[in-house]
């Protein structure tokens, strides 16, 4: 929303917002480098790899290591300030990591797929593993609303089954969580 970048930017004078509502798409942009002779990926987004290298007819890189030359790319990007761990995995596995791991106490928030856990600080990214359209157009502001909360420990659920969406959501989230990202079966 306009009111979440807005805080982004408080420090800096002389931007102006437009604001529409919420993004119907959540995440940032897929920026592409098409300067040399081959494309290269600076940052994944809601356009896929696989759909560029469609439309373009030509295999995209991947940069192992990157120098800095796109918004995104720094180790920390839209980062909370609580301590964020990623549990992806099968929702059951999720859930019962989550019951034997998260300290239910105050300070302590999760970002949900599905039904809420007891009547803990939660908040709804999704109703379904599918609906990562919607988990992305929700984490941003999960992650202001962390930081209203005040958390200092954060959670958030991620599901593992392949989607068009996932490389950029990990890609996020690894920069929010400083690569703090717990794999389950």
């Amino acid at each position: 929303t306009a009111r979440d970048a807005k805080r982004q930017f408080k420090n800096i004078k002389g931007i102006f917002f437009l604001g529409g509502g919420t993004s119907p798409l959540g995440l940032e942009s897929t920026i592409l480098d098409l300067s040399g002779k081959n494309p290269v990926l600076l940052r994944p987004g809601v356009v896929s790899k696989d759909t560029l290298e469609s439309v373009l007819g030509r295999k995209i890189i991947t940069p192992s290591s990157q120098n800095i030359s796109s918004p995104g790319q720094m180790l920390r990007h839209y980062a909370p300030k609580g301590n964020l761990t990623v549990v992806q995995g099968a929702p059951e596995h999720r859930r019962r990591w989550i019951a034997k791991h998260v300290p239910w106490s105050p300070g302590t928030a999760i970002g949900r797929i599905g039904k809420p856990i007891n009547s803990h600080e939660t908040f709804p990214l999704c109703g379904t593993e599918k609906d990562l359209e919607r988990y992305g157009q929700r984490l941003y502001r999960f992650l202001h609303w962390c930081d209203e909360k005040k958390a200092k420990t954060i959670f958030l659920e991620l599901p593992k089954k392949p989607h068009d969406l996932l490389p950029t959501l990990l890609n996020r989230l690894e920069k929010a969580s400083r690569g703090k990202i717990v794999v389950l079966p």
